[in-house]
């Protein structure tokens, strides 16, 4: 017989027959005198129709993975003749005909061990095969296992009741099995296993797919296995908050010009979805609170790259290996110490065991040195804090020994920062933020379709969907549901008791935690009529198994562990069981451990001989419930300020009755107080108490948490402001704005205080309405995403806003702005066309834009701006924007042609800057009403003569040029009233200025020659002065000389000291001061009673401010 059919028949219907016993064998006996795949079918059913069907599907499956065996024998047997290729394979058919289901039946047994079980029955020798002919036998046996095991894992929940319906769906079963087997093909292919790392490397990333492809729905109503469900197939990417550097718009002197610029660039807040994120990051810290979704995001990163299968914009990943890290795994030491995080050969064993062994010498560092390893290191939170220094030394060992390679690490947000990771010059930073109200139906959908994909009843499944719609419905309906759903964990416990219940869920998170523990550990097999007689603790009462449950978590969190042995589990069980009333004698501790794990779904073995709880929430809410059985308040409040007990205080406080937790908060008031060094996490968790506790605690606490609070202002980062937001309506009267603050603070203590969102929350955000940095604007927009009457909060916080820097949050809200007219925008231009009322427009960093067609939408615009668009190369759209009289070119790389202006007649003002083709400026002298012009790193234009044809001229930059020597061309302009020179380094003598005797605007920046600025007593007509960058000049009371000036800018002198001459400029009503680190008295501001705005930045916190200035003046801060 040929090979092929060999394969296909023999071979395929043996691993068919394997395939339906393991899949059988959870639920039903076996016989193992089945010989074929037809007696084992007639063991299970006795319906004829249901057995051919079967039989078919099976027979399918096995041909198809037979048939994907014989590129191995091609490849790996090619020095074989055909006879002894079909002699092994039908040695392989023979040897899997012998599995029994005693060893096919056990769930925990990777392919490699049950194939080290059938070649130790048959070796290779006992078939008298050669050596080589040996090694492709045990191949095919091998990789026979893994398919068996494979694809087993991936069927829908086998059920006596179900089991015909399932066969009558035609190729139900074959599809899954074709998916699997296409996935191994085309790792194959991509994956040479002629070469042993390539072969070991295959191996390895099937088992991480088996590993970790997979999510559990507790609570669903099913069976240890069912509740099991793809996750590369049902997984919704969170959004992920990040700080990202753009050209600054704040500030002129921040522009980036081009690479002889030392340009300044600010720091945005960003939201993207995870994949886009991923795709530009080495390096991320991912934070997130309890059940935020960052392990579940981790998984879903081995297994994408695992299986070579990322999304389009991830598409460069493929074809990394990854390495998953689980640090709880690590921190659990015999007799204490520092623990061995793994060192890099250990990696693939944390995941794949079993062939751990096989791995060739120094193939996970190859992996590192080459850039292919993505390392997953997850649960930074998991590691007690003693500990963290050492998980930080093996991090910066691993980040400076492999630098090509991608590490990503996760903590919820109190026990990690960026600023304690190593390498921080190269780690991004991200929130892992709350689901929005979108995404948690989407959420809800996969959770009900992964329920449904396990589901064969018709009935069943109508139910199913109209439970899911029911639950959408309630939470748009309920604020309390809508808040506790953006955590997909309590998520999924709506999900889970709206299904079971049907009645009014809870509104707070402890009775979630509570309806969710009681469905999970008693009420839903109680209300499904399940019976439990093969398990013998489920005589045990809810309270009583409860109790045991409680006992065990208490136990963990003491002792700083989220997993444990099996053995250690039993033995505490069994000791507690011992002291129950009630009890029979002979119930043991592993009676109990069987019923958790295989009923209730809240206890999980993720390794063999380990245990925890499905999800630390539970543990952590279990171990909560036994400090307030026993009353340990005392010890509870000794570890408050440990971020890993952090949520079972909360949760203490959630379940205690009021006497209990006044006094919990009382002791944890009294040990602030007394010890300075934790002092601010303890406030700051007496004051999250209250928000937890359901009820008003005593005014005199709320005092003393008052106090406290207080003392942590003015706050120094943003952390501190948004750790701010547990202490709720505590919060609102330290959350004013204050002088020495950056915008980064102040926009933190606006979102807090809309986070609260009490009336008295609002009240104090009136305050905000004075501060234009865009920062505070943007998170005075973002408010409008979560009220109601938005024409209402817009009419109250934003009518002073005609100009926006618009995000990719915030884009989307702009509509609702009722006086915008200029906009700021680097994200989708459709929104443009809901905004015709604007006049003015910037565009930059769009990557993506190759025409400008959308701006014909824009009649109005008077003012455009175009900014670091790569893809354009055509300006030709503008003729149709006849209004302009404005315009400003930056950064296009691609533009050489600038004719289009000519037909731009009302253009008065022109900014061209860092546009490295353009040659030609002769188009200049065809506007004739042009009387602003800024040229600036234009390196291709060599002559300035056509200056000389603008008699018009009234403003003028020159800025990065690199050929301008002298200024003696400004002579010719006898009109010029405002004039801006900076960068230009060979420039040294500014005694031109002087026959400018019209000016009254002047900006003098990076001149790294000018170390004179007595010109400027000359020039007695200025009403606006900017001086930046002049390293050279320690002196400024020349600018007493200067009567009119009005407005005064002064950025970068690093020896400047004194500002005192400032009180003689009597006429001064704006001011921005920035990086004047010598500066450290400000009081003269107090005697400018003229002043009306300020900006500020990079000035010492230590220097003394005038607070009463505030009362006054309008506030704009630059970080």
């Amino acid at each position: 017989m040929p090979l092929l059919e060999i394969l296909m028949l023999d071979v395929g219907g043996a691993i068919a027959k394997g395939l339906l016993t393991r899949w059988l064998s959870s639920n039903a006996l076996v016989s193992d005198a089945a010989s074929s795949l037809a007696d084992v079918l007639k063991t299970q059913i006795s319906d004829r129709l249901a057995q051919q069907r079967a039989r078919q599907q099976f027979e399918t499956i096995g041909e198809k993975v037979g048939e994907s065996l014989a590129p191995i024998f091609e490849i790996e047997g090619a020095a074989l003749d055909e006879g002894s290729r079909a002699a092994i394979a039908n040695a392989v058919a023979d040897t899997l005909n012998t599995a029994n289901s005693a060893l096919l039946a056990r769930h925990n047994l990777e392919p490699v061990e049950i194939a080290r079980e059938l070649l130790k029955e048959h070796p290779a020798s006992s078939y008298h095969f050669s050596q080589n002919e040996g090694c492709l036998y045990e191949r095919i046996v091998n990789e026979s296992c893994q398919y068996i095991v494979d694809i087993a894992s991936q069927l829908p929940q086998f059920t006596e009741r179900t089991l015909s319906e399932v066969l009558l769906r035609e190729r139900q079963l074959v599809k899954t099995a074709e998916r699997i087997v296409d996935e191994v093909t085309r790792l194959r292919q991509q994956l040479n296993p002629q070469v042993e790392a390539k072969r070991f490397e295959l191996d390895y990333c099937r088992t991480v797919i088996r590993k970790l492809d997979e999510l559990e729905l507790f609570g669903s109503g099913m069976s240890v296995t069912a509740r099991k469900y793809s996750l590369s197939l049902s997984y919704v990417a969170p959004s992920l908050e990040y700080e990202v550097l753009r050209p600054s718009q704040e500030h002129e002197k921040s522009r980036r010009l081009d690479s002889d610029l030392a340009g300044k660039s600010q720091l945005v807040r960003t939201v993207v979805e995870a994949p886009k994120l991923l795709a530009d990051s080495s390096y991320l810290l991912l934070r997130g609170d309890a059940g935020s979704g960052k392990t579940t995001l981790m998984r879903w990163i081995a297994v994408q790259a695992a299986s070579q299968c990322f999304p389009p914009e991830l598409a460069s990943w493929n074809g990394l290996v990854p390495f998953f890290i689980r640090l709880r795994r690590h921190v659990h030491l015999e007799g204490g110490g520092v623990p061995r995080w793994p060192a890099p050969e250990d990696f693939p064993g944390l995941v794949a065991p079993a062939i751990a062994g096989a791995m060739p010498q120094g193939w996970v560092h190859r992996q590192l040195q080459d850039g292919r390893a993505i390392v997953l290191i997850d649960g930074i939170d998991e590691v007690p804090g003693a500990m963290r220094e050492s998980v930080y030394t093996w991090l910066a060992d691993l980040l400076e020994s492999y630098p090509a390679s991608r590490f990503i690490a996760t903590s919820r947000p109190y026990a990690a920062s960026k600023n304690d990771l190593p390498a921080q010059e190269r780690l991004k930073e991200a929130q892992v933020l709350p689901r929005s109200p979108a995404a948690i139906e989407d959420f809800i959908t996969h959770w009900h379709d992964a329920i449904a994909a396990n589901l064969q009843d018709a009935q069943e499944k109508q139910d199913l969907r109209a439970s899911a719609t029911r639950l959408v419905a309630e939470i748009r309906g309920n604020h309390a549901l809508q808040q506790l759903a953006t955590s997909p964990i309590l998520c999924a416990m709506l999900c889970a008791l709206n299904r079971e219940w049907r009645q009014q869920l809870p509104s707070n998170r402890v009775a979630l935690y509570e309806a969710c523990c009681e469905l999970l550990i008693e009420r839903r097999d109680r209300a499904r009529r399940i019976s439990l007689v093969d398990y013998p603790a489920a005589v045990l009462s809810y309270e009583q198994k409860s109790l045991l449950l409680s006992d065990l978590a208490y136990w963990l969190v003491r002792n700083g562990q989220t997993e444990v042995s099996i053995e250690t589990v039993d033995e505490r069980l069994t000791r507690r069981l011992g002291r129950m009333l009630g009890v029979l004698g002979n119930l043991q501790g592993a009676d109990a451990r069987q019923l958790f794990i295989e009923r209730s779904g809240i206890l999980r073995e993720p390794i063999k001989d380990a245990l925890d709880f499905t999800h630390r929430t539970f543990q952590e809410y279990l171990a909560a419930r036994a400090i307030v059985d026993e009353s340990d308040i005392p010890l509870l409040v000794e570890h408050a300020h440990d971020d890993q007990w952090r949520e079972v205080v909360l949760l203490t406080v959630g379940l205690a009755p009021r006497t209990v937790r006044e006094n919990l908060v009382e002791r944890l008031l009294k040990r602030a107080e007394t010890r300075k060094r934790v002092r601010e996490k303890l406030y700051l968790l007496a004051a999250a108490c209250t928000q937890v506790a359901h009820e008003e605690m005593k005014p005199e606490i709320q005092a003393r948490i008052s106090q406290g609070l207080a003392t942590l202002v003015p706050f120094q980062s943003v952390e501190e402001v948004e750790a701010m937001s547990a202490a709720g309506a505590l919060a609102i009267p330290h959350l004013a704005p204050r002088f020495e603050y950056s915008s980064y603070i102040v926009a933190a203590c606006v979102r807090v205080l809309l986070q609260i969102g009490t009336d008295a929350a609002y009240e104090a955000l009136m305050a905000y309405t004075t501060d234009d940095t865009n920062r505070v604007i943007e998170a005075l927009v973002m408010g409008l995403k979560d009220v109601i009457d938005k024409p209402a909060y817009a009419q109250r916080f934003l009518a002073h806003v005609k100009s926006v820097v618009a995000s990719s949050e915030t884009f989307e809200l702009l509509p609702w702005l009722p006086h915008l007219t200029s906009l700021e925008l680097l994200w989708d231009l459709t929104v443009l066309e809901r905004l015709p009322g604007l006049t003015s427009l910037e565009l930059f960093d769009l990557d993506e834009v190759r025409d400008l067609i959308v701006l014909e939408r824009l009649p109005r615009l008077t003012f455009l701006k175009l900014s670091s668009l790569p893809g354009l190369r055509d300006l030709t759209v503008l003729e149709r924007l006849p209004g302009l009289t404005s315009l400003e070119l930056f950064d296009l790389r691609e533009v050489m042609d600038l004719t289009v202006l000519e037909k731009l007649p009302g253009l008065t003002s022109v900014k061209l800057s860092v546009l490295r083709e353009v040659r030609d400026l002769t188009v200049l002298e065809r506007l004739p009403g042009l009387t602003s012009l800024e040229l600036s790193g234009l390196h291709k234009v060599m002559d300035l003569t056509v200056l000389e044809r603008l008699p018009g001229l009234t403003s003028l930059e020159l800025s990065a040029l690199r050929e301008v020597m002298d200024l003696t061309v400004l002579e010719k302009f006898s009109g010029l009233t405002s004039l801006k020179l900076s960068y230009l380094n060979e420039v040294g003598d500014l005694t031109v200025l002087e026959r400018l005797p019209g000016l009254t605007s002047l900006e003098l920046s990076y001149l790294d020659k000018v170390r004179d600025l007595t010109v400027l007593e000359r020039l007695p007509g200025l009403t606006s002065l900017e001086l930046s960058g002049l390293g050279e000049i320690r002196d400024l009371t020349m600018l007493e000389k200067l009567p009119l000036l009005t407005s005064l800018s002064l950025s970068d002198f690093p020896e400047l000291t004194d500002l005192s001459g400032l009180e003689r400029l009597p006429r001064l009503t704006s001011l921005d001061l920035y990086n004047l680190p010598k500066v450290k008295d400000f009081t003269v501001l107090e005697r400018l009673e003229k002043l009306e705005s300020i900006t500020i930045g990079l000035l010492d916190n230590r220097s003394v401010f005038p607070q009463g200035v505030l009362k006054r003046v309008r506030i704009k801060r630059l970080r």
